[in-house]
């Protein structure tokens, strides 16, 4: 459910380079090249896209059942 949270929040190409470098464990070099991007900003992206996914986290922990 986070995910799908996060996902929605954030925009698709973010979102694919978390997918690929957090999820798959592409190496950000890899990532970089094939989405037209510098390697920084995969790993950029990859911490901001898991920061909103922590949120997301704490906030359905919070929610009621």
């Amino acid at each position: 459910m986070a995910f799908r949270r996060t996902q929605a929040e954030v925009e698709p190409k973010s979102w694919q380079v978390f997918e690929a470098h957090a999820i798959h464990g592409l190496k950000s070099n890899e990532v970089a090249r094939q989405i037209g991007v510098t390697a920084i900003s995969v790993r950029v992206t990859t911490h901001r896209v898991r920061k909103i996914l922590r949120q997301n986290w704490r906030l359905i922990q919070e929610e009621p059942f």
